[in-house]
């Protein structure tokens, strides 16, 4: 049970229909792992792939890694057990990678990379159909 109230039941209609159109691109989309990263955008996928698909379909996962600060992965834990997600922190290597470590302006496009080369065998272990 989750800890916090519905948001959808107080929202203007423009957002609610913003809001079931989300639904119903989650719902096309099938099982899911979503990056946790802990920010609003994310936790509020994360948030919304639960609701739709259920904790057996939506994955939301967090990188673990020497490039995240301990209190933003315990962040994404907490989240996660106070909303109920289904969720699992994953080792990523991109502090492994020179690209990454030159500290260039594509420095984020090779941690992401990362994440994401990560996330990739986990969403195929789940079934999922996508990584978001």
């Amino acid at each position: 049970m989750s800890l916090i109230a519905d948001p959808t039941e107080s929202l203007a209609d423009e957002d609610l229909a913003s809001w079931t159109s989300l639904q119903a691109a989650i719902e096309a989309v099938g099982a899911s792992v979503v990056a946790l990263s802990g920010g609003a955008d994310s936790a509020l996928l994360a948030w919304a792939a639960h609701r739709v698909l259920g904790a057996d379909r939506a994955l939301a996962a967090t990188a673990v890694s020497a490039s995240l600060p301990t209190d933003e992965l315990d962040e994404c834990r907490r989240l996660a057990a106070e909303w109920g997600l289904s969720w699992r922190g994953v080792e990523t290597t991109e502090i492994d990678d020179p690209r990454y470590v030159a500290n260039d302006a594509d420095r984020c496009y090779w941690c992401k990379t990362a994440l994401l080369d990560a996330l990739e065998p986990l969403a195929a272990e789940r079934g999922a159909t996508v990584v978001l």
